[in-house]
């Protein structure tokens, strides 16, 4: 592969990882509007009950905590991850932090090789930030799919208890 070739392959692989971040942040949320829907459907349901048994109430709660658990877990994945290589003339942070015209005299020194590097440690960080929102999303899932069924027994309870 000449020296071309792996400069467009970087480059095409770093929109790959960017990609994968946003596909993990469309999950994201995905899983929080499901979960804020489940719990806005048990608050609505238990408050229109007249009396909760302590059984209900428990598993009212122990199912809220588990939805809570699954948002917390989805929103980590929002958290924005600042960190980047040491030194680039691709990433917004490190970019941002250096003065205009120092930015611009580096941008004109670098070179091919550099532009290579760089890409490639981009690559390489995004891929971490794209796995580890994924695997909040994954966490978040899992929360969800355990609350799931105590959902469905508090809302089936509840509406034969009005």
């Amino acid at each position: 592969m000449n020296s071309n070739d792996k400069l467009d392959h970087a480059k095409w692989l770093l929109e790959r990882q960017l990609q994968w971040i946003a596909a993990a942040e469309v999950k994201i949320g995905f899983v929080i509007t499901l979960d804020l829907a489940m719990l806005a459907a048990l608050g609505a349901i238990i408050m229109d009950m007249e009396k909760i048994s302590i059984e209900v109430g428990l598993l009212f709660l122990l199912t809220t905590a588990i939805l809570f658990a699954s948002i917390l877990s989805a929103a980590e994945s929002f958290k924005p991850n600042l960190s980047g290589p040491e030194k680039s003339l691709i990433f917004f942070g490190k970019i941002g932090c250096e003065a205009g015209d120092v930015f611009l005299d580096s941008y004109k020194q670098q070179t091919e090789a550099d532009y290579l590097n760089d890409c490639l440690l981009q690559v390489h960080r995004n891929a971490q930030i794209a796995t580890a929102k994924f695997q909040s999303v994954n966490l978040a899932i899992r929360w969800g799919v355990v609350a799931l069924p105590l959902w469905f027994v508090v809302i089936f309870i509840a509406a034969f208890n009005r």
